[in-house]
């Protein structure tokens, strides 16, 4: 089971038959927060969950770690035929997204129920929503 902290808690709610696990964020995303991040992430795949909401509505900043791992992370659960989304993204965190074209490889819900019911279709990550 994944210790929850300040900064990261995990959760897991049903769609279609998936458990999805949503990620919760907290405070800054940054040199400093990825490593648990990462490691967080790391050990929910490891343990089969390729389903993963990633929730920034509490998440004030991110990094160019903190993208890195959200890339990683995508690339990752893909080969397990899973996906990643985003969500509640801020509009600065948002803007860096976009100015990066991480909105072309990584699905964007405003609504965790959005969110969850993409993973029942069966769609290819093709830009945000």
């Amino acid at each position: 089971m994944v210790v929850s902290t300040d900064q990261v808690a995990v959760r897991t709610q049903e769609s279609g038959g998936k458990k999805v696990q949503v990620v919760d964020l907290s405070g800054v995303l940054d040199i400093h927060t990825t490593r648990h991040f990462e490691k967080t992430l790391n050990f929910l795949i490891a343990q089969g969950n390729h389903w993963i909401i990633i929730n920034f509505k509490k998440c004030d900043y991110i990094s160019s770690a903190g993208l890195g791992a959200l890339v990683g992370a995508a690339r990752e659960v893909r080969r397990h035929d899973g996906d990643l989304r985003l969500l509640h993204l801020s509009n600065k965190i948002l803007k860096i997204v976009k100015l990066l074209g991480f909105d072309r490889i990584l699905k964007i819900y405003n609504s965790e129920k959005e969110a969850l019911l993409s993973f029942t279709l069966k769609c290819s990550p093709k830009g945000s929503e």
